[in-house]
């Protein structure tokens, strides 16, 4: 970036989905594709507050990590979503980041004691976010490309490593929870 005239907020949303074929299936079978949406994701609240600069700054966040697995034995993608908030709202969000990330402490902030950014006559209301702006970044991992070993698909390749038992998944891939035949726009 060649300078940030005022202060930035920024919060990132991740959206993961990994590719199931059920060509392992019979062939008599018409197979589908579905694309499994955020499955068994560990996702944490990414904030970055980017202070006011007249130079030149580099930011470098790590925004999400992951196993290397089955789910990239075919095609993964993550997007992420790049969210810029006004200065109430990313409160908000730090906030309820503290509420994620406990640890369980007697000192941990009681989740009712998170307060919204609109106010009426009784109160706080929680839930009230204004956006403004989103910027997308998304990247398709291809097999082979997540580097280290190289890992089979979660039902095998066809001709050569199948999973005994077949999970059920295998053939009726809309049995993945978070699951669709519906391809992500950016595909």
């Amino acid at each position: 970036m060649n300078g940030v005239e005022k202060e930035e907020f920024v919060r990132f949303d991740i959206e993961t989905v990994f590719l199931v074929l059920e060509a392992i299936c019979s062939p008599f079978i018409a197979s589908k594709a579905c694309y499994v949406y955020n499955h068994k994701s560990n996702y944490e609240i990414n904030l970055l507050n980017i202070p006011k600069s007249a130079n030149q700054i580099n930011i470098s966040q790590k925004i999400f990590s992951k196993v290397l697995d089955y789910e990239f034995g075919g095609a993964f993608s993550i997007k992420a979503d790049v969210k810029t908030y006004n200065q109430e709202n990313f409160k908000y969000w730090q906030q309820y980041k503290s509420v994620f990330d406990q640890s369980g402490s007697v000192d941990d902030l009681i989740p009712a004691r998170i307060s919204g950014n609109l106010l009426v006559t009784s109160g706080n209301v929680l839930g009230l976010f204004s956006l403004v702006r989103k910027s997308i970044v998304f990247k398709i991992l291809r097999r082979g490309e997540a580097g280290g070993r190289n890992v089979e698909p979660y039902c095998g390749t066809p001709g050569f490593f199948e999973p005994w038992p077949r999970p059920s998944e295998c053939c009726e891939c809309l049995r993945f929870p978070n699951s669709t035949v519906k391809k992500p726009d950016y595909w």
